[in-house]
């Protein structure tokens, strides 16, 4: 009987666990929407988006149709006919013209934008996937037993061909270049065509997996993302060399791939019904983090990135009627302004804010000030040199400004900046901190022998005493109790601090990661969110035990990270070039939602609450090409 229960235990934990995991493999893209798609038939193909019109267009290749979605009613406005398997769209906005390959009836057909028939183009057998050259004004299609037609939409005539060693399945075209990246997986391998010379320059063999069909494109970073079918595997090739740098499992019978640089993601749909969400930690590095459920057969989609939006397109099968989801795609942050800061040379440090005031005091310690900038005009308004400074604190009821200046802490009137005091520290601070209950700065005393938490009487401008711990870096107060939470990198350890006692409590050790720097707290969850660089990874603490109940990857060389209670977020600026975005799902349970894309070296943030808005400071670019900028980004629910 003992057996049997036992049995009974495991098998209710694995299947609590199984539940957990999927719950949070459908909140990484919830289903927003259902559109019907009534009386489609059989299979469904690509899709292409006209967003300045708001149309969704759909190839149901089985159905001899093609759909027109309106996005703003979430329904079907018009059906086009007269079709034999069309497969390949393509809208060409700065023409005005639709683009439909057919692979039945071998033609391409070009319509307006009233969607009336202006112009085709025949003898382009097995017509399949389509692309649009900006730059030459061509319509680019995928046909036949294995080439490239280059179409002239104005015209309606084929101006060029490239021949390929098989049928070609999905290619992407360089913006910044003039190479064409094309599956062909009969010959198992991406052919590269230089489509101004029309040649085919390099052949890329596939070594680790075949039947290559989907293909997403990071320009950027110099990488293709390639879906292939056998085994089922998404390929991460280097465009500048050919070479495969990374592997990753994907879903089975995968049809499209589309790579998401909002939030660092890249997203394969595939018949066996889910779409595989794959993180991009860097150019060389990837992991699925979630594998959301869709409907059955529904292997295509379309990025709608302007939008957040992911179409996944589900064919009608048994009692499954035809149908498109829509999944709504993580855009947590949004960048709103860059603002330029040519006066600052170099680097930053922590930085605070007047969130009533928008105002934001930045630490520019290349510079030796602190510069006063005001988000509504986007100026500095105020700049207060003196010795390097290591952070800045504000203190809104005392309407005070605090900054650390090595073994000084100089206190200034928020409104008029004249200087209040200058209070002498044992040893060079850093990172300060506001307790408004008490009216007390906290600062992080670094010099030997007075390594600790420093505290300092704001009314009275004097210092109470230094309560020693480890060399602290990052450190958070305890809203609602006594305690001091101090990051003691060198320690691998969190230090506690019992203001009321002035003593130092038995600290927490860290033992994977390590090397955490910034910190903050939620006194609603009762939980301590530390950054740390070794590897890089939010780590999460329960503070009534001291135990880490989470770990998520972030960026890497972080050395700022801010709480947002409204959305339940923690942001953590990366100088790897990102603001890792973690979603707080309850206590325990923590999602990486977004990696959201900012400047190299970027690492300093502050969060204001009032607004919603996260700011982030850039230093000026080593090349000196780029000036020292704030990038600020409005949090989104």
């Amino acid at each position: 009987m003992l057996k049997v229960a036992s049995t009974l235990a495991i098998a209710a934990a694995g299947f609590a666990l199984v539940s957990v995991t999927r719950a949070a493999d459908a909140a990484a893209l919830p289903v927003v929407q259902t559109i019907a798609l009534a009386g489609v038939e059989g299979r469904i193909d690509h899709m292409a988006l006209d967003a300045a019109a708001g149309r969704l267009y759909v190839a149901a290749l089985g159905n001899n149709t093609v759909e027109v979605i309106d996005l703003a009613s979430g329904r079907r406005i018009e059906t086009l006919k007269g079709f034999e398997e069309p497969q390949g769209i393509a809208v060409i906005p700065d023409l005005h013209r639709l683009v439909i390959a057919s692979g039945g009836d071998g033609k391409c057909r070009i319509y307006d934008s009233s969607l009336k028939l202006v112009g085709q183009v025949d003898n382009l057998a097995d017509a399949d996937n389509v692309r649009y050259d900006a730059r030459a004004k061509q319509a680019v299609m995928g046909f036949g037993d294995g080439a490239l037609a280059f179409i002239d939409p104005q015209t309606d005539v084929k101006v060029g061909e490239v021949k390929l060693d098989g049928h070609p399945e999905s290619f992407q075209l360089e913006a910044n270049g003039s190479r064409i990246f094309v599956n062909v997986p009969h010959a198992g391998h991406i052919a590269v065509v230089d489509r101004a010379s029309q040649v085919v320059v390099a052949k890329w063999p596939l070594a680790d997996a075949r039947s290559n069909f989907p293909m997403a494109l990071d320009e950027a970073n110099h990488r293709l993302f390639v879906g292939c079918r056998s085994p089922a595997k998404l390929l991460v090739l280097d465009t500048d060399s050919g070479k495969t740098v990374a592997s990753v499992d994907i879903v089975a019978d995968t049809d499209d791939v589309f790579y998401d640089n909002a939030a660092r993601r890249i997203y394969v749909s595939g018949g066996k019904g889910s779409v595989s969400v794959i993180r991009q930690a860097d150019p060389d590095h990837y992991a699925v983090i979630a594998d959301v459920p869709t409907a059955s057969w529904a292997r295509t989609s379309l990025l709608d990135a302007g939008a957040g939006r992911l179409y996944v397109a589900a064919p009608h099968r048994g009692s499954q009627p035809a149908h498109l989801e829509v999944l709504s795609v993580p855009r947590p942050l949004v960048l709103k302004q860059t603002i330029p800061l040519p006066q600052l040379a170099g680097g930053f440090n922590h930085h605070s804010a007047d969130g009533k005031l928008r105002r934001v005091f930045l630490c520019a310690t290349t510079n030796k000030s602190v510069e006063v900038l005001d988000l509504a005009t986007g100026q500095i308004i105020k700049s207060l040199p003196g010795e390097k400074p290591s952070a800045t604190c504000f203190a809104p009821d005392l309407n005070v400004l605090c900054v650390s200046r090595g073994k000084v802490v100089q206190l200034y009137d928020a409104a008029s900046f004249a200087e209040l005091a200058a209070i002498a520290m044992p040893g060079s601070t850093d990172e300060l901190r506001y307790d408004p209950r008490t009216r007390q700065l906290l600062a992080g005393s670094m010099t030997a022998p007075d390594e600790g938490i420093a505290t300092i009487d704001i009314a009275g401008r004097k210092l109470l005493g230094v309560i020693k711990t480890a060399p602290p870096q990052g450190f958070c107060v305890e809203d609602d109790g006594n305690r001091v939470f101090v990051c003691t990198p060198k320690a691998d350890q969190i230090s506690i601090v019992d203001r009321q006692k002035s003593a130092a409590l038995t600290p927490w050790k860290l033992t994977d990661p390590t090397g955490g720097n910034p910190v903050a707290y939620d006194a609603a969850t009762h939980r301590l969110f530390v950054g740390c660089r070794k590897p890089a990874k939010l780590l999460v603490l329960d503070t009534t035990n001291g135990r880490t109940v989470a770990r998520v990857d972030t960026g890497a060389g972080t050395d700022d990270l801010s709480f947002d209670p409204a959305n339940r977020r923690i942001y953590v600026a990366c100088a790897q070039d990102v603001i890792s975005v973690i979603q707080q799902d309850d206590a325990d349970h923590y999602r990486n939602i977004a990696d959201v894309p900012s400047v190299a070296g970027a690492r300093n943030c502050v969060f204001v609450p009032e607004s919603g808005e996260l700011c982030v400071t850039a230093p000026q670019s080593k090349d000196q090409t780029q000036p020292a900028r704030i990038l600020v980004y409005q949090a989104r629910p």
